[in-house]
């Protein structure tokens, strides 16, 4: 006879013992007794409308099987063993949990119980079943009773079986065991159709951080966000961003209702644990709908081998949801060099600033990230954050484009030339080209390689909507940004773009309406406010677009313009008000930066033409980066019929400039 020891197994108590779907599941004890030959009746126990069957694995609800994962099964099963006294934690940790450290544990127990109790309909602070008892453990406080309360015939049936056949169903449970632990990857080999099958779309969780040092949140936050950029590499997977599932970290919402919200078929979770020079990392895989623990691994190894332990968990994700990976997605995943710690740690540090978005923020990552290449010269992740945060400062600006943009360009270019996998690189070299340069061609071919090379990378197709907006395509800029929608709903920048589409088709009121719907979303994002503030204009209604206006360089904390813009309003209305902010702006600029762009709107929202065509004239000497809008862009529908302005546009490398001299909105 064959006997296994399976409580010595290390790696038992961390795999589900899924047979098939609709098959048995088979507990511990419940299949070490179908082995000694008890009855299934026997191993049958009742409480309330509920009845746990412990051979099957099965919790039912008047007959009917409610969805339970394993491991909740198994607190049940020690639950019922004793009926009324306190199973403690202990105990669960060491049946259940006998090779996880103290925070793992820590965190599959608390999930066990509560899927265990929304599997019951239970509640902690008004317990019918389970009763916790703090810092202790648990109590089942319902009464019980043993036997099925199927009818009497089926009853009479499992009787009937025999010892031969039960020993019988007890080996065929061990094969299944065994190949649903997967040992040896028997399954994969046996029976690959038992593995998930469609699942398309992915959402990577915020891991916890288990370190219980708050200023490790950084590496936690790090650690999601490469897998999500990893598992983006995967063209047949759909990966929502960082930025959509941030927003759960603390939330503590089913992972049903999360994965629902962001239309996945699946969720990935796990844990962080870094202590010294060693990282371990837990993952789990769950289907959402229905709900279902398809696959758990632990990790642990150097902190040095970070970057290729993270290509390795996205290629272990891959494979257990039967994504089909090609030659170069293959290639990007394969594993990375060690990266120097201190340099690794400069650029989680760069990656955690960078998401401030303020002017601080992005010097304080820009800094972090020089660090990295100064500790690793040969890190590419960190010369791309370089590039990004020079980038950033540049666009919004943070600092005069002719002094950052020429960094962001060399980082960008470092990076690609150590790494041409990395979608950061292309992307970046990508919005360099349209944005700096205007050298519109290399400006889609690097934007579509970022495309090919990461798929759910949701910056490089807002990059490339905003290359297409620039050249007047707006039907395709909507494609690209519906998709960046469905990659990361919170995109900052996806809403702010739509009005731009809709003007440029002559559909103004849809451009107010989607303007309006980017401020209720994000209320306190300048740009969706700049954005209305011009739509509003453009359909002619400038008592909202002052407010719009004003309210903009409120956000900016810019009160001396602010004041100016009331001053105008108040002597002579619109157009005086947006006179006097320019004035302040072009006196501010004899001694401090000020984007030129920002001036020559003011002006041409004045009717001051002229004095609006020398400041886009400046802002192209500048190489002021939202000029590169100037061509899609009714603020100028003034300036088009003049050579001078045409001749801006043919600098700029746009085609067919001759249109530019009636303004013909496109249908």
């Amino acid at each position: 006879m064959l006997c296994i020891s399976l409580d010595k197994w290390p790696h038992f108590s961390n795999v589900q013992a899924r047979i098939s779907a609709g098959a048995a599941w088979y507990t511990l004890s419940g299949w070490l007794d179908s082995m000694q030959g008890d009855s299934a009746e026997s191993r049958v126990v009742c409480f309330g409308l509920f009845e746990a069957d412990l051979i099957a694995g099965e919790l039912r609800r008047r007959g009917v099987k409610v969805k339970l994962q394993e491991q909740p099964f198994q607190v049940l099963v020690m639950l019922l063993e004793r009926p009324g006294d306190v199973v403690t934690r202990e105990e669960l940790r060491r049946r259940l949990w006998p090779t996880e450290d103290f925070g793992d544990f820590e965190h599959g127990v608390n999930r066990a119980v509560h899927r265990l109790r929304e599997a019951l309909d239970d509640s902690a602070g008004t317990p019918r079943f389970i009763e916790t008892l703090p810092k202790r453990g648990y109590r089942f406080i319902a009464p019980v009773e043993k036997g099925s309360r199927a009818p009497v015939e089926n009853r009479r049936h499992v009787h009937r079986l025999s010892r031969k056949r039960a020993g019988i169903a007890g080996a065929m449970a061990a094969v299944a065991l065994l190949l649903s632990l997967n040992a040896g990857r028997l399954r994969d080999r046996f029976l690959p159709g038992a593995r998930p099958a469609g699942i398309r779309s992915l959402a990577v969780m915020p891991f916890s951080n288990l370190s219980r040092d708050a200023d490790q949140e950084y590496f936690a936050d790090g650690v999601t966000e490469a897998l999500i950029t990893e598992l983006g590499r995967v063209g047949a997977l759909r990966v929502v961003s960082r930025r959509a599932t941030m927003r759960y970290k603390k939330d503590g919402k089913p992972l049903a209702e999360i994965a629902a919200e962001l239309k996945v078929d699946a969720i990935v979770e796990g844990t962080v644990l870094r202590s010294g020079d060693r990282v371990r990392i837990t993952t789990h895989l769950v289907r959402a709908n229905p709900e279902q623990h398809l696959w758990a691994e632990s990790y642990e190894r150097p902190y040095a081998d970070i970057l290729a332990l993270q290509s390795e968990v996205a290629r272990n994700v891959a494979r257990q949801v039967r994504a089909r990976v090609t030659p170069e997605e293959e290639n990007g995943l394969a594993a990375k060099r060690p990266v120097n710690p201190e340099a690794l740690e400069a650029y989680l540090r760069g990656k955690y600033f960078f998401y401030g978005y303020t002017s601080d923020s992005l010097r304080k990552a820009a800094g972090s990230f020089q660090a990295a290449v100064a500790k690793d010269p040969d890190f590419a992740p960190a010369w791309a954050g370089l590039a990004r945060s020079y980038g950033a400062g540049g666009y919004w600006g943070y600092a005069r484009p002719t002094e950052s943009l020429p960094k962001a360009k060399a980082a960008a270019l470092r990076a690609v030339e150590l790494d041409d996998t990395l979608a950061d690189g292309h992307n970046l070299l990508g919005g360099i080209a349209g944005f700096v340069d205007w050298r519109w061609d290399t400006a889609e071919r690097e934007l579509r390689r970022a495309i090919a090379l990461n798929s759910s990378h949701a910056d490089a197709r807002f990059n490339y909507a905003l290359v297409l907006v620039s050249l007047r395509r707006p039907v395709e800029a909507l494609e690209q940004l519906r998709l960046v929608r469905e990659i990361d709903p919170l995109h900052p920048m996806s809403n702010s773009l739509v009005p731009g589409c809709h003007a440029l088709l002559g559909q103004f009121e849809k451009a107010v309406e989607h303007a309006r719907q980017a401020v209720q979303m994000a209320p306190d994002f300048f740009v969706n406010r700049w954005v209305l503030w011009r739509c509003l204009h453009w359909a002619g209604d400038d008592g909202a677009a002052f407010a719009e206006c004003r309210r903009v360089y409120e956000l900016l904390r810019d009160t001396e313009v602010v004041q100016a813009l009331d001053r105008g309003h108040r002597r002579a209305g619109y157009q005086a008000a947006m006179r006097e902010a320019a004035q302040t702006l072009v006196r501010r600029s004899g001694t401090a930066y000020v984007p030129a762009t920002r001036v020559a709107l003011l002006w041409s929202h004045a009717g001051e033409h002229d004095r609006a065509l020398e400041w886009l004239e400046k802002a192209y000497k500048e190489r002021d980066p939202p000029l590169h809008m100037v061509w899609a862009n009714p603020d100028w529908e003034a300036l088009y019929s003049r050579p001078r302005f045409q001749n801006l546009l043919r600098k700029m490398g746009f085609p067919s400039v001759e249109k530019a001299a009636a303004w013909t909105r496109l249908k």
